[in-house]
């Protein structure tokens, strides 16, 4: 004779239960509202470094533009426009280029330090500088 199995019943088993339905929905939107927030940080530090990777071109640019002047025709002055023309600047909100070229002269060494900004407002309002400075002499 053979041993009779036991038969297994379902009762109490017939699905999921209204309680582990709302904890999984409760885990799966806690997930995917992670994942919404983490992108449109993303989103919002990547226009950040492109307003800056901007400035910085533009401030570059500058500096380069008046290294290539004679020593002789830079003269000092406390605050002026950029000379060049970088079209991206008007991508940058309330965006200010100056430059300024101080004489730093001493002791028969012609020096002049030459400083580049671009100043915008970033996200939240924050007013945001970018600055390229160099040094130039006279070698005559």
């Amino acid at each position: 004779m053979v041993p009779e199995t036991p038969k297994l019943t379902l009762r109490g088993k017939q699905g999921f239960s209204l309680l582990e339905l709302t904890a999984a929905l409760s885990l799966l939107t806690l997930g995917v509202s992670g994942t919404i927030q983490m992108y449109f940080f993303s989103v919002a530090k990547t226009q950040a470094i492109q307003e800056g990777t901007i400035a910085f071109r533009a401030a570059t640019n500058e500096v380069e533009a008046l290294r290539g002047q004679p020593f002789s025709e830079l003269e000092p002055v406390a605050e002026r426009p950029f000379v060049t023309n970088t079209p991206e600047l008007v991508t940058l909100h309330q965006a200010h280029s100056t430059v300024q070229i101080l004489d730093r002269s001493s002791e028969g060494v012609a020096l002049r330090e030459i400083a580049a900004r671009v100043t915008w407002v970033g996200e939240h309002g924050r007013r945001i500088e970018k600055r390229v400075t160099t040094l130039m002499t006279d070698l005559d």
